[in-house]
């Protein structure tokens, strides 16, 4: 050891640094071979199946059965005006009427830029209908091969040996493969209608208005006049309603206003009141839009099905709508589905390295993924790394 000490200290500068580097580029090498991958580092989980329940959360506030806030669809000048402060009205009774005071060019470029949305959702949808005439077709085939004699039995059991070949595996592919582009479609669908009700919203705003009453009740705050301004989406007036209901009116964004429907069921958290959740139903899913700094979202008004005497109008409310549930799919958690080329993938360790398995995802629930495609029941996955991973640090504590 001495004699080879000897020997590097006579050793010129330059070459002392390379076999220094050298010697350094070993130490990591053989570091990452001892201490690098295996299980410990991480935390293992498996493809399982599940229900799982999509939600739309967003925060609202319960405006009871008290009021009902009436806008102007238009931004204009008032012309007619049919109804006062405490006056009675019935649901479609004529309020009051505005004429736009949008120009003429303005207007053609509205509703050019409506025609052309409209234009492009009919592009996505026409797009829809090939590719599910497509997967259909990928079903068929597939559908055919998979029940003749090579990979059926005579009592319809699979015929497992012969289920590994190319052929079968092939067109089960090009069937998935056919799914999943027709479903990632809806959600280019989705983003084309979202467009058209902006446009449209923007489009009515340089439009002559009749506004009309939504729900029975007393005109109150009444805001607008005869010869005077109104703007588009502008309160103009509240409606006492008759209904007792109490309900919670949130906002709902644009992307995700096509999952809400009439009907769903919901949960609901007040902030006054802790431990308890309130059951909800979608009642009402608003038509029109409202336009703020160019943000589109439309008002949603869930009933309380079990309402409480100390809820009071404006507490605020954390609403989840469930928009859709499926039961008994190949789901993972959350954590697992991680973004990769474009795509998701989900990471498994083959030997001591991590290999990226992409996937075709369908619902999120709060928990859990829905692996449309990609993964098998029971496979083994990453699910996250364990604090104190003996990745993170080298031979040097670093």
């Amino acid at each position: 050891m001495g004699r080879m000490f000897g020997r590097f200290k006579k050793l010129s500068l330059k070459k002392k640094i390379v076999v220094i580097t050298v010697l350094i580029l070993v130490i990591f090498f053989v570091w990452g071979r001892i201490s690098g991958g295996g299980t410990d580092n991480y935390i293992i989980g498996e493809v399982s199946r599940s229900t799982i329940t999509q939600t739309v959360a967003e925060t609202g506030n319960i405006e009871g059965g008290a009021s009902v806030a009436v806008t102007s669809p238009s931004t204009g000048i008032v012309e007619e005006v049919y109804a006062g402060n405490g006056d009675g009205v019935n649901v479609g009774d004529l309020l009051f009427k505005v004429q736009s005071s949008a120009t003429e060019q303005e207007k053609s470029q509205a509703y050019s830029n409506y025609l052309t949305s409209v234009s492009t959702l009919n592009v996505a949808n026409s797009t829809a209908n090939s590719l599910k005439s497509t997967m259909l077709s990928k079903w068929k085939t597939f559908y055919d091969l998979a029940t003749n004699s090579t990979y059926e039995n005579d009592d319809g059991t699979p015929k497992d040996e012969n289920r590994i070949l190319v052929e079968f595996n092939t067109a089960k592919e090009d069937w998935l493969s056919a799914e999943a582009k027709y479903k990632d479609q809806q959600t280019a669908i989705a983003q084309a209608q979202a467009d058209v009700n902006s446009k449209w919203i923007l489009h009515q705003a340089t439009q002559n208005a009749q506004v009309k009453a939504t729900v029975n009740g007393i005109i109150a705050n009444l805001a607008v006049a005869v010869g005077g301004s109104v703007k588009s989406n502008d309160t103009t007036l509240v409606i006492i309603s008759e209904s007792k209901e109490q309900f919670v009116k949130v906002a709902i964004n644009e992307i995700d206003i096509p999952k809400i429907k009439e009907g769903q069921q919901a949960e609901i958290d007040i902030d006054a009141i802790d431990g308890k959740k309130f059951k909800g139903e979608v009642a009402r899913v608003d038509k029109v839009g409202t336009n703020t700094q160019g943000v589109i979202t439309y008002s949603v008004y869930v009933t309380l099905v079990d309402s409480d005497p100390s809820l009071r109008d404006q507490m605020t409310a954390n609403v989840e709508i469930h928009t859709d549930t499926k039961r008994n799919v190949l789901s993972v958690p959350n954590s697992a589905v991680k973004p990769y080329q474009g795509g998701r993938a989900v990471q498994v360790l083959d030997g001591k390295e991590l290999t990226n398995i992409p996937v075709t995802v369908g619902i999120r629930g709060d928990e859990r993924t829905e692996i449309v495609k990609g993964l098998e029941e029971g496979q083994e996955i990453i699910v996250g790394e364990k604090n104190g991973n003996s990745q993170s640090r080298g031979p040097f504590g670093f």
